[in-house]
């Protein structure tokens, strides 16, 4: 049998505005690791991303949100936001 489904994410955000490519000389970078274990949407704020696991209420307003996860059939499936 198999387990419940999770996906890691493993994100990498800078402050400095590169016109959305990244960043190989900054010196600031950070690092996060997220586990999802059901449909969410991942969102930053800031350098800080996270699982929001609520898909109609939105936290803070001053996130952005960078994709969806959708589990169906056991399996993660990614979507634009």
């Amino acid at each position: 049998m198999r387990g419940k489904a999770q996906i890691i994410v493993k994100s990498f955000t800078w402050q400095r505005d590169s016109h959305g490519l990244f960043d190989y000389e900054c010196k600031t970078l950070t690092k996060k690791s997220l586990k999802a274990t059901q449909s969410s949407i991942l969102t930053r704020n800031g350098n800080d991303v996270h699982v929001n696991k609520d898909w109609e209420k939105k936290i803070n307003p001053k996130e952005s949100d960078l994709l969806k996860l959708h589990v169906k059939d056991g399996n993660f499936w990614i979507a634009a936001c």
